[in-house]
């Protein structure tokens, strides 16, 4: 008996899919007719907001089961598996990726920066020299096939030390920004895209310190902790430009970003005091 309904819930939710369509277009038509109408509050509304909401969670299931059915399509192909199931390669392809558009970025800011004499685009062009330099040097040593655990504990100490000058131009840059007034500006709703990824990359950067914190290889602590870095800087930037694009008090506007700079920097000076200080611990320990 149990067996039985549980398998009716789960056919319940899983209708034909021209059933499904046909509520989708039910359901949006005479919600679109409710609101037009202002029937919010009638019983029939109700009925409505129930068969909307019963097909939403239809919906996302379909999309849900859609998506994993990708998933294991696209794991088949042997880049992709061996991408999703090699650290070393994951690591290395990601820092390859990293390397290139930081170096792309640093060398179009600082051209706009000589161009237009600004010292907005120079501040932001060495922000991402130095990314470059601290995941070059990580890239260059990860490529090694015999390893070295004291030159890896090194390298760990040198990004540390990199993302300690790194919270110096993040300092500066958040100075400049707030007095100045600088902020990134966006066409149209490409904001919303914007803030998408800066959000997957932050979320991403967290799950991946939790998930690799039992690995063994320095330079890839190394790599997610700089990662982590760089999305809290992310975070800093996309309020500034939410900011700038939704808000017209100014005091607020000034307060939080001071608030979430100066947050901002002091995640950052922790991240790289942490690493200067634990590669110190395992470098003597291993003397």
């Amino acid at each position: 008996m149990k067996k039985y309904f549980i398998n009716s819930i789960k056919q319940a939710f899983y209708p034909h899919i021209v059933l499904l369509i046909l509520e989708n277009i039910f359901s949006a038509g005479f919600l679109i007719l409710i609101f037009l109408n202002q029937l919010e509050h009638e019983i029939f509304a109700y009925c409505i907001y129930v068969l909307a909401a019963y097909t939403l969670v239809c919906d996302i299931i379909q999309i849900w089961n859609k998506i994993r059915t990708i998933k294991k399509s696209l794991y088949r192909i042997s880049l992709i598996h061996r991408y999703k199931t090699d650290l070393a390669f994951k690591t290395e392809s990601t820092l390859y990726l990293s390397v290139s558009i930081n170096l792309i970025y640093s060398c179009f800011k600082a051209f706009a920066g000589l161009y237009y004499h600004s010292l907005w685009f120079g501040t932001v062009a060495l922000y991402y020299i130095v990314l470059t330099i601290a995941r070059f040097q990580l890239l260059s040593h990860i490529q090694r096939k015999k390893r070295n655990y004291k030159s890896e504990i090194q390298k760990y100490c040198l990004c540390g030390y990199l993302l300690l000058f790194l919270t110096v131009v993040i300092a500066g840059m958040n100075v400049y920004m707030i007095n100045e007034e600088k902020t990134s500006i966006y066409p149209l709703y490409f904001i919303y895209v914007v803030a998408g990824y800066t959000f997957y990359i932050f979320i991403t950067a967290i799950i991946n310190i939790v998930r690799y914190r039992k690995e063994d290889n320095l330079l890839y602590h190394a790599s997610k902790m700089i990662t982590l870095a760089t999305a809290f800087v992310s975070v800093f930037s996309l309020q500034t430009a939410m900011f700038a694009e939704f808000s017209n008090n100014y005091v607020q506007q000034r307060t939080m970003n001071i608030l979430t700079g100066t947050i901002t920097f002091v995640i950052v000076m922790s991240i790289a005091m942490y690493m200067i200080i634990h590669g110190k611990i395992l470098y003597n320990t291993n003397q």
